[in-house]
């Protein structure tokens, strides 16, 4: 049965790209699967303090990695 459906969706996805507008953003099959659980993404923050390890001790991004602040580019 999921077969199907993913035909279905497959054909729904297949006629909407080719009727859209220029502009439009292009449609994935998942979006017509009704059985196809919607993952949302999520950005995660982590902890990455432990990166300052790999800058040299004089360098001075180690500084500003240390206070949380963007690193220039030089």
């Amino acid at each position: 049965m999921d077969a199907e459906w993913w035909h279905t969706a497959n054909i729904l996805c297949l006629h909407v790209n080719m009727n859209r507008k220029k502009n439009a953003k292009a449609r994935n099959p998942s979006e017509f699967h009704p059985l196809h659980a919607r993952r949302k993404v999520t950005k995660k923050k982590g902890d990455i303090s432990w990166l300052k390890a790999l800058l040299p001790e004089g360098d001075p991004n180690r500084k500003s990695f240390e206070q949380n602040e963007p690193i220039s580019e030089n």
